[in-house]
């Protein structure tokens, strides 16, 4: 699995906040609770990657399950970032579906199609 970037964690940290607040729970009280500094909690909530070596600490006091937050925040930006993506990908390769292809097989393609497009111009 590759490494989550700062998009996921900022949306990590945003929803463990709603969480939090949906709970009627202050920063102080989930700090007594997890053991956790407040600045801690709220740098993981602003999206500190450092936040996975507490995870499992701030679930546990709100009250959820680490392993489906984490899932379902991946899910929720995979889903918009694959769609974003696929648009992206269908505008470079001249409208040709490659979606479903690797990574490096779309570059190969891409590639065929700027190699084709320079054999056009001369």
């Amino acid at each position: 699995m590759a490494r989550p970037n700062d998009k996921f964690y900022k949306a990590l940290g945003d929803d463990i906040r709603l969480k939090r607040m949906a709970k009627h729970m202050g920063l102080r009280q989930v700090s007594e609770m997890s053991g956790l500094s407040k600045s801690a909690l709220s740098r993981y909530e602003n999206g500190d990657p450092n936040i996975e070596s507490a995870l499992d600490t701030i679930c546990k006091v709100l009250g959820i399950n680490p392993n489906e937050e984490w899932e379902e925040v991946a899910q929720r930006l995979g889903d918009k970032h694959m769609a974003q993506d696929q648009m992206e990908l269908e505008e470079q390769s001249n409208d040709v579906y490659i979606g479903n292809l690797t990574p490096a097989h779309q570059q190969t393609v891409k590639d065929f199609i700027d190699f084709l497009k320079l054999k056009e111009r001369k």
